[in-house]
């Protein structure tokens, strides 16, 4: 078993899968309200002598339309969040040259930069409105390139309050982003510890119950033919009696690494309380479990643990079961425990 097991595992929904459907939501309000708000305003102009503002609105309209419903025909998120925001910069320029309205397009530039953010992430969206404001700069401050004018206080002023705006929006952004992270962080954090036994590092009992399971009921190509092996310390009960627990809990993290050192990758091995270990080999036959099962018992009996005045030998006893498929689940663990018990009651330091 990996050192880093709950990384298969873990839950990233407060992270990736959260940032996702926020995403999601802001590009389906933005291609659909952008739609209706663009066509509004197009209806305005329908008999206005103003053909580029016109056409300029429509056509985007009509680009947003196609690109949010092939969104639905392909998971490809990120790029229809990138046409999005590609087509808005276009609008953007569009606009600004021809002036819009009485000339007012400079006060409808505003709310997008904050569009992009959303859209395209901190990093891109930043690129985006810094190469923007340099058209925007370029086209104000060579007025024979537009169709539209623009008092010279105008073109000043909404410059710097455009970067102001930027500056301010990518701020909040990225410390948005850095706490969100830190806070889903925080989380994975908390999850691991309770999914943990703490003295031997290994998954726990919550662990198999709450993720490992699920994961075998999800995803049964994955895991069956499962193996399921049960594991118990002989004499640990006398281990603890004469040596203190002190030293029971250093025999207990002695095996638990020898286990965890011994099993393949894709294995997984808990302790499920006290002396007892649960072993999962995921495309593993009963014979093969069996020899996997007695190459653990033979490391452990060559491992003594070391102890001041001498070695302290150690042994264990296995029940071996086998399921083919998830129903035969249950019934599999209970085989295991009824072979460990076998496995006891013959001596012990058996694989049975």
């Amino acid at each position: 078993m990996k050192s880093d097991w709950w990384n298969d595992f873990k839950d990233r929904e407060s992270a990736a899968n959260v940032e996702t459907r926020r995403k999601q939501w802001v590009f389906y309000f933005c291609n659909y309200f952008g739609c209706v708000a663009i066509i509004f305003f197009a209806s305005q102009h329908l008999n206005s002598d103003d053909d580029f503002l016109k056409w300029t609105l429509y056509l985007t309209a009509a680009f947003l339309v196609t690109n949010v419903l092939t969104s639905y025909l392909f998971d490809l998120l990120n790029l229809f969040c990138f046409n999005t925001g590609l087509v808005i910069s276009i609008f953007m320029l569009f606009l600004l040259y021809g002036g819009g309205h009485e000339n007012t397009a400079l006060y409808w530039l505003y709310p997008f930069p904050l569009v992009l953010f959303v859209l395209l992430g901190y990093r891109l969206a930043a690129i985006f409105n810094l190469v923007l404001l340099g058209l925007f700069a370029f086209l104000l401050f060579n007025p024979e390139l537009i169709a539209a004018n623009y008092p010279h206080a105008d073109k000043t002023r909404f410059l710097s309050s455009y970067f102001c705006t930027v500056v301010i929006i990518y701020i909040t952004e990225f410390f948005r982003v850095r706490s969100h992270f830190e806070l889903s962080r925080i989380n994975q954090d908390r999850q691991l510890q309770a999914n943990t036994d703490q003295l031997s590092q290994l998954p726990n009992r919550r662990f198999i119950d709450s993720s490992l399971l699920p994961d075998i009921s999800q995803h049964p190509d994955k895991y069956f033919p499962l193996a399921v092996v049960m594991a118990d310390i002989d004499h640990f009960k006398q281990v603890n009696d004469k040596f203190g627990h002190d030293i029971g809990d250093e025999v207990l993290r002695h095996v638990a690494g020898l286990f965890q050192n011994t099993i393949r990758s894709s294995d997984v091995v808990a302790r499920t309380g006290g002396e007892e270990f649960l072993f999962f080999f995921p495309q593993t036959g009963a014979e093969v479990a069996h020899k996997v099962a007695e190459n653990i018992r033979q490391v452990l009996e060559n491992s003594p643990i070391a102890l001041q005045a001498h070695d302290l030998n150690l042994t264990s006893s296995f029940g071996v079961a086998c399921a083919t498929q998830n129903d035969d689940l249950t019934q599999t663990l209970k085989q295991a425990d009824e072979n460990l018990y076998v496995a006891k009651s013959q001596g012990r330091n058996q694989v049975v």
